[in-house]
């Protein structure tokens, strides 16, 4: 989960609300972490951390700039906004 805090001015009950997103990650990234060994996980959690932010503007880019604003942290409509990162194929194991 991707949540902007709360903060004690905001209004809950109109927009813009704080950005609240489930973000999903590929099967196949998932299956690589739980079948690797301790270094290749170190590895594998390293490469995804460097990687997760333009994965994630690139998994956001097809809503409407009113749906959602990464930099403000806030989103339009209330609730929970779930993407799917894309699928980097083999690269999560090379």
């Amino acid at each position: 989960m991707v949540r902007s805090p709360v903060t004690p001015g905001d209004d809950t009950d109109s927009p813009p609300f704080p950005l609240d997103l489930f973000v999903g990650l590929p099967i196949a990234e998932l299956r690589a972490l739980a079948n690797a060994g301790d270094t290749e996980r170190d590895a594998l959690i390293a490469r995804f951390g460097a990687r997760f932010a333009p994965r994630l503007l690139r998994s956001i880019q097809h809503l409407m700039p009113h749906d959602v604003d990464c930099e403000a942290g806030c989103q339009s409509e209330r609730g929970t906004i779930a993407v799917l990162l894309e699928d980097e194929g083999n690269c999560c194991c090379g």
